[in-house]
């Protein structure tokens, strides 16, 4: 999902194309030694919701901006030599006849779900990669993250 690489300034990945038919998937993240004052580096898996179009005088849509939704925010790397894994279920467990209320209703966040959280739900298949540093200096060297996507 992300190449051997190293991050110094903030960025995304750009779209990736998830495999069709999963459930849920294992998500590595590691970095290499950090450097800099203070290094913090929060990582986010992001899926797209869509694209807002706008529509120009002669009433065609030219397209638009995307907007991402967090699913997953790793918890923050800011010690040398990092390795996170996460397991994300793409839905939690419901009781049979159960209701979702309003209370359960999330909206979507950009760079902003509580660090270390996962939010479970129906996923769709594009996804992207954020990343916020923060610090004097920082860098975050061989840092990647790979995915394996299950069907269980």
């Amino acid at each position: 999902m992300l190449p051997f690489q190293t991050l110094s300034v903030s960025g995304n990945s750009g779209d990736i194309v998830a495999p069709e038919d999963f459930n849920s998937c294992i998500l590595k993240l590691a970095t290499g030694v950090t450097t800099g004052t203070s290094p913090t580096l929060n990582m986010y898996v992001q899926q797209k919701l869509g694209t807002s179009v706008a529509t120009d005088t002669f009433g065609r849509q030219p397209g638009g901006v995307a907007s991402y939704d967090d699913i997953i925010s790793f918890t923050q790397i800011v010690a040398t030599g990092t390795l996170i894994c996460r397991w994300m279920p793409i839905t939690a467990p419901v009781a049979a006849g159960a209701v979702l209320s309003a209370t359960q209703t999330i909206a979507p966040s950009d760079a902003a779900l509580a660090a270390g959280s996962v939010r479970l739900g129906p996923l769709g298949r594009i996804w992207r990669l954020k990343w916020v540093i923060t610090g004097t200096s920082p860098t975050f060297p061989g840092t990647y993250m790979v995915a394996q996507f299950l069907n269980v």
